[in-house]
């Protein structure tokens, strides 16, 4: 027999695990199951990253990401305090090694086009400090930039979500999907039981593994595009207590190797860009080597000796059915794919962790 509940969601990252709260928070009575196949929450993308909590700068005006990032940073910022939370809003430099860098100042632009506060060019006298630990001309600071404590977001969310009713299942894999009588017939399975959970409503907020599980509902007009991204380790610590990153590439694929901070006030370096076909967090120590030569044009007094392996993770970046790279954010409802109470979050790749909670909100609202 069935376990029959209104609202089952596939993934356990942070969007996922937000529109959970979201959900019980705003329609209490509704009964909501979040699964996920690992032990942890967020053990993927959503664990694998800078922890970045960005101001809205990059993106393409009125874009999902530009609108999702400005909104989910305020939204953090009120989450902080209510959930107590972790926020260090330890701001960031974007730094240039030339002269009047027309790239900089498109950046700029973009930052003030897409109404982000407390951004400015930084001096000449900061500047020349800067150059201690740099290689640096110009650079633009985003004081409203900085880094969220996510283990302990995921930990305070769950705990808020649970209390209210919710219920999540960790540890248990979707194995198989159907539709009948218009429900989700979505068949789980754990290390010791199978279970057939019935739901009104899904949701697939499941990051790498989303448009596997669509194509289980015939979904098959896109396909994964997975970029892995390495961590290094440095030692001993250079002490930044900024982060700072270079101009980004053009396209945005990717923002650049760059200094992040922890909530221990360790630095890293990091992400490097590579495609991948499969989800593997293996490293090799050539990318050491690979990932010195971006961080010594940037970065003064490093040395590769100082540096060594840390973690990786990997985008989930996605193509439509020509093979194009789908440069924005992807919340479809019915109206796109034609399966009532269907509803799906692709390519929520960076700033994604940011979004989460405005993202989570298109879910609350289209329900």
């Amino acid at each position: 027999m069935d376990t029959e509940v209104d609202i089952l969601i596939i993934g356990g990252g942070i969007v996922g695990l937000m529109c959970a709260y979201k959900l019980k928070k705003n329609r209490p009575k509704l009964e909501v199951v979040l699964i996920e196949k690992e032990q942890y929450l967020g053990d993927h993308s959503t664990g694998r990253n800078s922890c970045v909590l960005h101001s809205g700068l990059y993106y393409a005006t009125n874009s999902l990401k530009h609108i999702h990032c400005i909104e989910g940073h305020k939204q953090w910022l009120s989450l902080s305090k209510e959930l107590d939370i972790p926020i260090n809003l330890c701001g960031k430099y974007i730094i240039t090694n030339k002269v009047n860098d027309s790239e900089l100042d498109k950046l700029y632009q973009q930052a003030i086009a897409n109404n982000v506060k407390d951004i400015h060019y930084v001096d000449s006298k900061k500047i020349a400090l800067l150059k201690q630990d740099l290689y640096i001309e110009e650079a633009i600071f985003s004081k409203n930039t900085g880094i969220i404590d996510i283990g302990d977001a995921l930990k305070k969310l769950r705990y808020r979500f649970e209390a209210d009713g919710g219920i999540i299942l960790t540890s248990h894999q979707m194995i198989d999907l159907e539709i009948k009588s218009k429900h989700f017939k979505t068949t789980i399975k754990n290390k010791d039981n199978t279970l057939k959970i019935s739901s009104q409503v899904l949701v697939n907020a499941s990051g790498l593994e989303a448009i596997n599980i669509r194509k289980k509902l015939n979904l098959d007009d896109m396909g994964n595009y997975y970029a892995k991204g390495n961590y290094l380790k440095v030692s001993p610590d250079p002490k930044y207590k900024k982060l700072i990153y270079p101009i980004p590439d053009k396209d945005l694929s990717n923002l650049g190797i760059h200094s992040t901070i922890d909530f221990e006030g360790r630095n890293r370096f990091g992400p490097s860009y590579q495609l991948c076909d499969d989800i593997d967090y293996s490293m090799k120590n050539s990318c050491i080597e690979e990932m010195f030569k971006s961080i010594s044009s940037n970065f003064k007094n490093i040395e590769m000796s100082m540096l060594s392996l840390d973690y990786c993770g990997i985008r989930p970046k996605v193509v439509d059915q020509n093979g194009l790279i789908k440069k924005d954010f992807i919340f479809n409802t019915e109206e796109f794919h034609k399966i009532d109470n269907y509803y799906e979050f692709l390519g929520i790749e960076s700033p994604g962790l940011t979004a989460a909670p405005s993202l989570a909100d298109l879910l609350v609202q289209n329900l």
